[in-house]
């Protein structure tokens, strides 16, 4: 029996060589790792302030330039705002120019029918006369 626990224990100790050898150069591994990372670790601290650095800049470009756009697009939005209200003044213009031609065409057109031989009737342009057949009322005759 004590032949079994003898080559017991050698067969453990020889078997416990290798185990640790092994178990030694992972240790030895690891800790390598460990201290390549340890010494990369600043290097990459400082990578990523730069690049917090430049992405703070880029954004501040960006939005200054952003709000450049939105001021820009402001004034055309105020200039058209001012270019439409000059549009309805115009149409109100011309809507009432029109009115006005409209009524002095008629009375122009009347004052030739009561008068047909007067002096003022017959020194009215032809382009006139021309426009005035349309203001003719349609129970009268030209």
């Amino acid at each position: 029996m004590e032949t079994a626990i003898l080559l017991i224990g050698a067969v453990g100790g020889i078997l416990a060589i290798p185990v640790g050898y092994f178990t030694a150069k992972m240790t030895a591994s690891s800790q390598k790792e460990s201290t390549a990372i340890e010494t990369r670790g600043p290097d990459w601290d400082r990578f990523m302030e730069r690049v917090e650095k430049h992405n703070a800049e880029t954004r501040a470009q960006l939005n200054g330039r952003i709000d450049r756009l939105q001021n820009k697009v402001q004034r055309l939005e105020d200039k058209l705002a001012e270019k439409d209200k000059l549009i309805e003044q115009k149409d109100a213009l011309i809507e009432k120019k029109d009115q006005l031609l409209h009524l002095a065409m008629s009375e122009l057109a009347r004052f030739v029918r009561k008068f047909p031989d007067d002096v003022v009737t017959r020194s009215i342009a032809y382009e006139l006369k021309d426009e005035m057949s349309a203001y003719w009322p349609r129970d009268e005759p030209n």
